[in-house]
């Protein structure tokens, strides 16, 4: 029998790779990586790969089941419907529509999310709980309040990274926030051995804090104080990028006056980071241009996590890495008719 190849994408995580499926007789038997995707370039994780054995495993759900006293039991859709619907209108007629809350985390389609809030939407409730408090969100929220919208970096063209409680050659090879860079787990050794300089700040000892010019190790939950100590050296020492600070900034004396104490001796008791390195870390970022900083879901952890990445965010722009080759790229903006 042979075997036919279907150009397809995996959807185990929203990077969607590109991937060929190996079907044989009606059955998916491999996922094999696309190196002709234009954005995934022949990249392929554990999860992809192992994509048959999820599809056929003899623990998958592919049915309705009720609970019952005696374990779970198989019913029928028109029944598992059926029973849904009049719980849910029960609810609503005795307590109220906004009682009900949708969760989710990150769904395989937008249109199965958008499917998912309409639902609740004509049911009368929008109420929300999910995991983006912990994945994104805050981050987002601070980006937005510094210069409006998140970025994306350009590996391809960067001088200088700071991996900032991330690792991407490892967790998230592809698909790093919007910008078309292919297969990070290759880009950033390229971007290495065309001279650029790579920066990791993490606690933990990764393969990639091992290839890094400069690694440190904060205390967790400290990295607040590093960011604010760097923000101090480069504009005591004078480094930022003084024609867009002049152009494109406002409030750079208030900001000036409030790191002004916060010096990398400072921060050193408080993130256990010697102030040499703080420094070196700081002056190595405002001079090797362009740069970029990307930083992980760690810091959407923290309790400080909002005023952690509004200093990151000061950073790019002071240094005016934000919106250039080699820098930190604003994502474009797809119009589609979304409901």
């Amino acid at each position: 029998m042979s075997i036919e190849k279907m150009p397809t994408v995996c959807c185990l995580c929203h990077t969607n790779c590109g991937v060929i499926a190996h079907v044989e007789d009606g059955v998916l038997v491999a996922v094999k990586p696309d190196k002709d995707h234009p954005y995934s370039k022949g990249h392929i994780c554990p999860k992809g790969a192992a994509a048959p054995e999820i599809v056929y495993h003899p623990d998958r759900i592919t049915h309705p089941l009720r609970k019952t006293a005696n374990g779970f039991v198989r019913i029928s859709w028109d029944e598992a419907l059926d029973e849904i619907a009049t719980r849910l209108l029960e609810i609503k007629e005795k307590h109220g529509a906004h009682t009900l809350i949708r969760c989710g985390g990150a769904p395989m389609t937008s249109a199965a999310w958008d499917a998912f809030i309409q639902l609740t939407a004509s049911y009368g409730s929008m109420n929300f709980a999910g995991a983006s408090h912990l994945c994104s969100i805050p981050r987002l929220v601070a980006y937005k309040s510094v210069y409006g919208n998140s970025t994306g970096p350009d590996y391809l063209n960067t001088r200088c990274m700071i991996q900032w409680g991330t690792n991407p050659t490892e967790s998230r090879s592809v698909g790093d926030s919007g910008v078309c860079n292919g297969n990070v787990s290759k880009v950033i050794p390229n971007a290495i051995k065309r001279g650029a300089k790579l920066i990791v700040i993490d606690p933990s000892r990764t393969k990639l804090a091992q290839k890094a010019h400069i690694w440190l190790r904060p205390i967790p939950g400290t990295d607040a104080a590093l960011a604010l100590a760097m923000l101090n050296v480069i504009i005591s020492e004078q480094l930022y990028d003084k024609d867009f600070v002049r152009n494109w900034t406002v409030g750079f004396d208030e900001l000036a006056a409030h790191v002004q104490d916060m010096t990398p001796e400072w921060a050193e008791g408080i993130t256990s980071v010697a102030a040499e390195n703080i420094r070196e870390v700081a002056r190595t970022y405002a001079t090797t241009k362009p740069g970029i900083i990307r930083e992980g879901n760690f810091v959407d952890q923290s309790t400080n996590t909002v005023q952690m990445v509004r200093a990151i965010g000061m950073l790019i722009a002071l240094c005016g890495n934000l919106d250039v080759p080699g820098g930190e790229i604003f994502h474009p903006q797809m119009k589609a008719p979304f409901l």
